[in-house]
């Protein structure tokens, strides 16, 4: 007879061995696609100074950099952002709801130079202006921070697409 709680182990067993054969992985490690790659500074140009900080470490958790491997290729980020455009007024004519527009761009360079950008990529959030200005900016911020975290990810999508169009062509 089995316990409950060895029907709950034998379970969780079968679910853990299954899931591999679905494509499914538990740990993510360095991706191989993207090993021998260095990420630099980001070259950040908004006024915000911890967003260099925070796209820096995005950055490496997306592409999984490995400090191990031979470093060949360097990757560089740079943020920028446009002027916030009112979306929504309120009753006295006060901008109620903003948008926030993030610039990101990723750069792909070797020791010859540059050999390949993403090209600017643009990703808007909209924020809920508060009653304070302090709650405004905070939102803002938020709305910000997420937009960056959004260009990366399509801007490391690109660059995914880009290696995966350079390992074809060097199959054929």
């Amino acid at each position: 007879m089995f316990r409950p709680y060895k029907h709950s182990i034998c379970i969780s067993l079968f679910v853990l061995l299954c899931l591999p054969a679905c494509g499914y992985r538990l740990l993510n490690g360095p991706s191989s696609q993207f090993k021998g790659l260095d990420v630099a500074p980001t070259i950040n140009l908004t006024p915000y100074g911890r967003v260099s900080t925070m796209a820096n470490a995005y950055l490496k958790r997306l592409l999984g950099t490995d400090r191990d491997t031979k470093i060949n290729r360097r990757v560089q980020l740079f943020v920028r952002e446009e002027q916030d455009t009112p979306l929504t007024f309120d009753r006295g004519g006060f901008t109620a709801l903003s948008r926030v527009v993030a610039i990101v761009e990723l750069k792909l360079s070797t020791k010859e130079g540059t050999e390949w950008s993403s090209g600017p990529v643009r990703i808007s959030r909209a924020f809920a202006r508060g009653r304070g200005t302090s709650q405004s900016e905070l939102a803002r911020q938020d709305a910000f921070r997420r937009a960056v975290e959004a260009g990366i990810i399509d801007a490391v999508g690109l660059l995914a697409r880009r290696f995966e169009t350079v390992a074809e062509s060097e199959s054929n």
